[in-house]
């Protein structure tokens, strides 16, 4: 009788380890196969911005050339994509960031269409990646009326 027992006792123990074994190793075989391939589920690639400068950037404003690079088909079809763009390019202090003044206006990324444009480090600077969610969250949260809508943005590589 104890050995019947045991051998219950045993299998009511098994059979969840085993399930959630099998759960664990099959997802982490799944993602790791999605970031190999970069299929919908991860998409590690990310819009290129090229910044074409004479010297280093400066806090103070300087003539550039800024040409993005986007990776969809809808967004390589609108005219400010795959050309450069002159603009005035500063360094902010704040956030090791830079801000640009495009010499026309232009909807980059289907975001707006302006001409005052922010780019926020990535890496170690992640207040700025913070600063992204906080505004996402906030406008996805809050109705749409454009009076309490926060920026826009997007993620790129510089």
């Amino acid at each position: 009788m104890s050995n019947k027992t045991y051998l219950s006792r045993l299998k009511k123990e098994l059979i969840p380890l085993i399930i959630i074994s099998v759960i664990t190793i099959s997802s982490l075989v799944f993602f790791t196969y999605q970031d190999s391939v970069g299929t919908v589920a991860y998409a590690p690639e990310v819009p290129t911005v090229n910044i074409d400068i004479s010297d280093e950037v400066t806090n103070f404003s300087q003539q550039c050339f800024i040409k993005f690079s986007p990776i969809t088909y809808e967004d390589q079809r609108t005219g400010w994509a795959n050309r450069y763009l002159a603009a005035d390019i500063r360094r902010r202090n704040s956030d090791g960031g830079f801000s640009f003044e495009l010499y026309q206006n232009e909807d980059l990324f289907h975001i707006r269409d302006d001409d005052d444009w922010l780019l926020l480090p990535q890496g170690k600077y992640l207040d700025s990646f913070r600063t992204k969610l906080a505004f996402e969250a906030y406008n996805r949260i809050l109705n749409n009326t454009s009076n309490y809508r926060l920026p826009h943005s997007k993620l790129v590589e510089v």
